[in-house]
């Protein structure tokens, strides 16, 4: 699959290596599937109910036949308000090119049809009613930096959106990332502040329209880890013989962040 210039979360992360499982298999891509969910007005039980059950139940199966590898489900806590673009996301995480383009033929859904009840089918139909998928995403994961793998997701991503300025390629913007934040981001995470950190590249869609290109992903257990990074003291750590404004300023030459979000994990199916 070609590979555009970047994404986040986005990931997401997602997805995201606790969001994405923590190892990459040897030699095959990572891949995340992020979609965006707007529930109806006075309908987040039947969303949730609706994710939670059949469609939770369909994930589980998958990830058992090997058709995906991992699904999440997030809640936005940042941005607020009622009338934020969208109000929850799902991950679906995919090993290698072959996984992704068996999904998206859509042959799956036909299959997985065949085997639910009428019940399953209502709940499946009422989901249908209770959200608009406001838009889907793909991204590929491009390496990151992650503490001991655990049972449980992290519970908090900070997903940035960003864009890079011109002229900047996507290889000179992730050295940029590797050589001053990511040290930053494992000093971090070996002081048990922080759970993960990665990049990702936006592969669809794709074209000079879009509003980002690539996107990084911090994994946190608690808010007060996220809200406390204390990010000078970790510079003066990690890079005692580098000037902080340089080095802060050669990341604002080479990328824009468009926005954040914070998204709370409500539930996940993984191997």
């Amino acid at each position: 699959m070609k590979q555009q210039k970047l994404f986040a979360t986005t990931v997401i992360a997602l997805f995201f290596l606790s969001l994405t499982g923590s190892t990459q298999a040897q030699d095959e891509q990572v891949f995340f599937m992020v979609d965006y969910m707007k529930v109806t007005e006075g309908m987040n039980t039947e969303y949730l109910a609706g994710e939670q059950g059949v469609w939770k139940s369909i994930h589980e199966t998958h990830v058992k036949k090997g058709v995906h590898h991992g699904w999440s489900l997030y809640q936005i806590v940042v941005p607020g308000g009622s009338e934020r673009e969208y109000d929850y996301v799902t991950v679906t995480r995919f090993v290698g090119e072959k996984a992704v383009a068996e999904f998206m033929s859509g042959a799956w859904y036909d299959e997985a049809a065949k085997t639910l009840t009428d019940k399953e089918k209502e709940e499946m139909m009422m989901t249908g009613k209770a959200r608009k998928r406001v838009r889907s995403e793909l991204s590929q994961f491009q390496g990151g930096v992650f503490g001991q793998a655990e049972q449980s997701l992290p519970r908090y991503l900070v997903v940035n959106y960003i864009k890079l300025k011109e002229g900047i390629s996507s290889d000179q913007y992730r050295t940029v990332e590797n050589e001053i934040w990511k040290p930053m981001h494992e000093a971090r995470i070996k002081d048990g502040h922080m759970r993960g950190w990665f990049m990702t590249s936006l592969q669809l869609p794709f074209g000079s329209s879009m509003p980002y290109e690539c996107g990084t992903v911090d994994q946190f257990d608690n808010l007060e880890d996220m809200m406390t990074a204390n990010l000078p003291a970790y510079f003066a750590k990690t890079h005692p013989d580098k000037d902080v404004q340089k080095a802060f300023q050669r990341t604002s030459d080479a990328r824009d962040i468009v926005k954040g979000d914070i998204w709370e994990l409500i539930d996940y199916v993984q191997q």
